[in-house]
């Protein structure tokens, strides 16, 4: 039997899962407080014959206002008048007894008994985590036999010693600055897992979370933490790809994915110390294939899931989101992510790629083209798809783009694609694109052709 110790200036609720048996056609069931000395009979719980069913239902009401005290010889009464018939039978599951204004216990776990998942201790059953940190329990997983709670911004651990219940295990801290705040803020990779913290995306395989989204930091902060609870996080161990599902801006639901590939990454090791790009030994920044990377996504999502079919393979299904929130082109469909679709539902899938500026300073040196302007005079690349391919050029700054002559794509391709370009400037970025229903590209090789500027070595203004 459990027991509740109430305190003063508080109000509680009781909660019930409570029903009848086939012939109970009368006589109503009571759940309330009552002290003969302070003359407390609340109302409480009650429910008539007519209002229960064969089935367990969930049902709840006021058990009382603030007391200013609590009498020494207040009890929970529980018992049915009115007049039951003969054979009739009220059924109680479970009684809850909570404040009011605090209808759950958010540092609470409860677990159940050995070999019996239905079942549940009132005092043994419970694990306390960390609760007074001030900080809601959101997620838990299981890795290596250690089971992990992953509050708002702590990590927690835990496992069966195989001899106490649940309420005598040990709980240990794993990290002070990493959890998340949703419920589905964990995905679970090869024997690690990732979480979404307002400070970045983690990953963890037992030891210290290690950040793993720093490069996109200026992305991550536009998350609107106010709704961080419907972000989102799968791992699509077979393609080796990392959805997480965020509202950016002023969204109120998940409006963009943010996709990491890690296709060349064998582990969680790899996948943390592998980022898009280094620094050498020289302070030279460098970018190569075997790294963690980064797309940004216009999908609208309110949920995504590894979802197993009947033929023994798994897919990435994605929920379109509800029509009219959180924007980014939400249906309220589920779509299936296919290698041979080419569109979105019918519509276009605006892809791109941009390249760092032109040249940098090591490559100015070798080839000799001086600290100042060049000119960009021809541009050869292989690349392979469907439709039209943009060409767009940035000359000194992101702010400035112009856009160049489309080339048709084929695929195969037989040979380079070659366009004379024409472009003075200090250095010059490149972006190749599609956005039309069914366009793709495939981009192997870019080659610009520069050299000082013929005309115009050094600008000469303001």
């Amino acid at each position: 039997m459990a027991s509740w110790a109430l305190r003063i200036n508080t109000g509680y609720t009781i909660r019930a899962r409570c029903a009848a048996n086939a012939t109970l056609s009368q006589g109503t069931l009571h759940l309330h407080l009552f002290s003969a000395s302070a003359g407390i009979n609340t109302t409480g719980l009650q429910l008539t014959a007519a209002q229960l069913t064969t089935n367990y239902v969930e049902y709840t009401a006021e058990l009382t206002a603030p007391l200013a005290t609590i009498p020494s010889d207040l009890v929970l009464r529980v018992y049915a008048d009115g007049t039951p018939n003969s054979n009739g039978q009220f059924y109680i599951d479970c009684i809850e007894i909570f404040p009011t204004a605090q209808p759950v216990n958010t540092s609470i776990v409860r677990a159940s008994r050995v070999e019996d998942p239905e079942s549940y201790d009132g005092v043994e059953g419970f694990l306390s985590v960390a609760e007074n940190n001030g900080q809601a329990i959101r997620a838990a997983f299981k890795l290596r036999e250690r089971l992990y709670f992953v509050k708002e911004h702590s990590l927690h651990a835990t496992q069966d010693d195989g001899v106490n219940e649940p309420s005598l295990w040990t709980i240990a801290e794993i990290s002070r600055r990493v959890g998340t705040p949703s419920v589905r803020g964990v995905g679970f990779g090869e024997d690690w897992v990732v979480i979404a913290h307002r400070t970045g995306l983690y990953i963890f395989n037992g030891g210290e979370p290690i950040k793993i989204s720093q490069e996109i930091q200026p992305t991550w902060n536009q998350i609107n933490w106010q709704y961080g609870h419907t972000l989102w996080v799968t791992v699509d161990t077979k393609e080796r790809r990392i959805f997480i599902g965020v509202p950016l801006g002023a969204a109120t639901s998940p409006n963009k994915v943010l996709m990491l590939d890690y296709r060349d990454l064998d582990d969680a090791s790899d996948i943390a110390g592998r980022p898009p790009i280094t620094i050498t030994f020289t302070g030279r920044k460098t970018a190569t294939d075997k790294t963690r990377k980064w797309s940004p996504w216009t999908v609208a999502a309110n949920s995504c899931a590894l979802l197993e079919r009947t033929n023994g393979t798994a897919i990435v299904a994605i929920g379109g989101g509800v029509p009219g929130v959180g924007g980014g082109g939400a249906t309220g469909k589920v779509y299936q992510l296919a290698d041979t679709q080419l569109s979105d539902d019918g519509t276009a899938i605006p892809s791109y790629y941009t390249t760092h500026y032109f040249p940098e300073r090591a490559v100015e040196q070798s080839l000799g083209l001086g600290a100042h302007r060049k000119l960009f005079s021809y541009l050869t690349m292989f690349v392979e798809g469907a439709g039209n391919l943009g060409l767009t050029t940035f000359v000194d700054s992101s702010s400035v783009p112009q856009a160049q002559q489309p080339l048709p794509l084929s695929s195969p391709s037989a040979k380079d694609l070659e366009l004379p370009i024409n472009v003075h400037g200090e250095r010059v970025a490149f972006q190749v694109s599609t956005n039309q229903t069914g366009a793709w590209f495939r981009l192997q090789k870019f080659c610009p052709s520069v050299r000082v500027d013929p005309w115009a070595p050094v600008r000469g203004l303001n």
